[in-house]
Formats: C-alpha cells, sequence, structure tokens
C-alpha cells in the first residue's frame, strides 16, 4: 500500500495526535538533556525523546488505521480498537489483518456497502448488475446442467 494512500486512510484527529505526542516526546527529550550537566545524557535524553515520539506517532498511526479501515469494510470499528490497545506486543494489530473482513462494494441505487457476488442489495433491495454478480464464479458440473451442490 502507498503511503499517502495509507494515511489519508488515517482520520485527520488521529494523525495530527500523533504528530503532537511526537513533537512533545522530542521537546521533553530536548530539555531533559539539556538540563543534565554531563555530555554523553545531553546527546541521550534527546536520541531517546526523537524514538520514544516515532514510536508513539507510528502506534497512533496504526490505531487510526484500524478504526478507518474496520469502518470501512463494515465491522464493529470500536471493538477493534480495543483490541488493538489492549492486547501487547502487536498481537492485536496481528489479529486485525488477520480476521479482517473483504472490502465491501457500493450499491448503485442506495450507496450502502454490499459483498461482492450479492445478487441483491441487503439495504435496498435493488438488483445488482450482471457484471457486479460475476464476482463470484459459479461452480457448474460438466453436463452444464446448474451449479453443483457440494
Amino acid at each position: 500500500m502507498k503511503l499517502p494512500l495509507f494515511l489519508n486512510t488515517v482520520p485527520r484527529g488521529m494523525r495530527i495526535a500523533a504528530f503532537a505526542v511526537a513533537s512533545c516526546a522530542i521537546c521533553v527529550g530536548i530539555i531533559a538533556g539539556m538540563l543534565q550537566g554531563e555530555i554523553p545524557a545531553k546527546i541521550a535524553f534527546p536520541s531517546i525523546g526523537l524514538f520514544g515520539g516515532i514510536l508513539a506517532a507510528i502506534w497512533l498511526i496504526g490505531v487510526g488505521y484500524v478504526y478507518a479501515d474496520a469502518r470501512r469494510r463494515g465491522m464493529p470499528q470500536v471493538l477493534w480498537v480495543f483490541v488493538v490497545i489492549l492486547i501487547p506486543n502487536c498481537l492485536g494489530f496481528l489479529l486485525y489483518f488477520a480476521l479482517r473482513k473483504p472490502l465491501l462494494a457500493l450499491c448503485p441505487s442506495c450507496g450502502l456497502g454490499v459483498a461482492y457476488g450479492q445478487p441483491f442489495c441487503s439495504w435496498c433491495g435493488a438488483a445488482l448488475t450482471a457484471a457486479r454478480q460475476a464476482g463470484a464464479p459459479s461452480q457448474q458440473d460438466s453436463s452444464g446442467l446448474g451449479p453443483l451442490s457440494i
């Protein structure tokens, strides 16, 4: 996935929060380094602030992406955000990406999400086009009499 497309998926408020957290961490690191009298500490504290700020910003952007992507896929977004936040060591992110639903297409009549292969919109009942139904291949037997029952 391209970075601009990824960042446009993340809500604007979460991008601003990630930038603010990273900036604050860097500023705290610089100020803590300036208050120390020794040269190694003057270098170490800003470096720790930079590293910690970048990690916190990446984590916040990831949480924002999960929220927006779950909403896009018709999944409960708040539940998945809690899973990502509460399950440690990024296992929540791995669970989300392993269990997420496929993207939904928009119904031409009402504009709500419809799964691929559905003959009718489950929201408004409009019939979907034949090209739209071709998204799910049908299984036919060798005699050509119709779909196989599995």
